[in-house]
């Protein structure tokens, strides 16, 4: 009767409070393959250590759950959220029995990654149903030499990749770019993708669900057959389209917005160069995720403010209406997400 009261008395907190601007706690995952540049890039302040190579800004599965970090909702999950707040979150035609549509994280690597692809449509395995997950990739460091792979080059045919998936020249047919912060690279299922050494990324995605690997990163590891098959199966042969989208190289003096993904059915990602302010609002179809990639900026609206710095990343509920997004100290840089509203 205790835990009854308890969670009735929650969820009554729940429903009284109007959704504000919400920073969440970041999920932190160590890795053999960290690079050891999310501690100097976050700040000294930030919880990264030198083996960590995931910083989930922001995630709902199962039990890797983001937690609100401040505010009244302080301690919430994010799954809670959802369930408790559907409409005002995350937007009009919305499941509360679905998790949150987007989760993003940033991705340190000091070793190549497999070369990996995600099978289009959702698919049934052992622990379920896997859902299809499209990624976006934003470089926000990048080492002399460094690499990002996505897709196969425009003079290779499909019988050459597969001819060449076991030997060490497969990297040669494959669209292997030189990183540059500031490139960003949208990745559909079917399309071959791998982060070289080096690099320091962005991610948003669909899901927190893991590609199907064609190879590991030196080609000479073992990948289990079964997965090996479904990313053959999986892969876009005739698929030649460069998906680096070009960035915009201009000197920039005032505040601008720029479209990165316009045909992106599934999310819309903006970069948004700031050295005032932008107003921007949510009309309750989507709600908007930031994050900032450099500088600081102060969020406004109209019960309060909220400061981001590089690598923080807050979800603007869609019920939330007009605010402010205004400099700190400085020029900053930031990426906005929303999500296409689908009739």
């Amino acid at each position: 009767l205790w835990n009854w009261c308890l969670s009735m008395l929650r969820k009554d907190v729940f429903m009284a409070d109007r959704l504000h601007p919400l920073f969440f706690q970041p999920v932190c995952r160590q890795q053999p393959w960290a690079g050891g540049r999310l501690a100097a890039f976050l700040g000294e302040d930030s919880s990264a250590r030198p083996d960590t190579g995931e910083w989930w800004q922001l995630i709902d599965d199962g039990e890797t759950q983001s937690v609100v970090a401040a505010g009244p909702l302080r301690g919430v999950t994010l799954r809670e959220l959802v369930r408790s707040h559907t409409t005002d979150l995350i937007g009009r035609r919305s499941s509360p029995s679905a998790p949150f549509p987007l989760c993003a994280r940033l991705l340190d690597t000091a070793a190549d990654q497999p070369l990996s692809v995600h099978p289009a449509g959702d698919r049934r395995t052992d622990a379920g149903v896997v859902r299809t997950n499209t990624r976006f990739w934003y470089l926000l460091q990048a080492a002399p030499g460094a690499t990002v792979t996505v897709g196969i080059a425009s003079s290779v045919t499909g019988q050459q990749v597969l001819t060449m998936l076991d030997e060490p020249g497969l990297p040669r047919l494959l669209h292997q770019t030189p990183a540059r912060p500031g490139d960003a690279y949208l990745i559909p299922a079917g399309i071959v993708h791998s982060i070289g050494a080096g690099n320091l990324v962005w991610e948003l995605a669909e899901c927190n669900v893991p590609p199907c690997r064609l190879r590991t990163a030196d080609g000479r590891g073992a990948v289990p057959p079964e997965e090996r098959d479904m990313a053959v199966r999986a892969l876009l042969l005739e698929s030649r389209q460069s998906l680096r989208i070009q960035r915009e190289t201009s000197a920039a003096t005032h505040t601008r917005r720029i479209v990165l993904t316009p045909n992106c059915p599934h999310f819309m990602v903006d970069e948004i160069r700031l050295f005032d302010y932008i107003s921007l609002r949510t009309t309750g179809e989507s709600f908007h995720l930031l994050t900032v990639v450099a500088g600081t900026v102060a969020i406004k609206w109209r019960e309060g403010a909220l400061e981001l710095a590089a690598g923080d990343l807050c979800c603007v509920p869609a019920s939330l209406g007009e605010y402010r997004v205004a400099i700190v100290n400085g020029p900053a840089e930031l990426l906005r997400v929303t999500r296409p509203f689908v009739p």
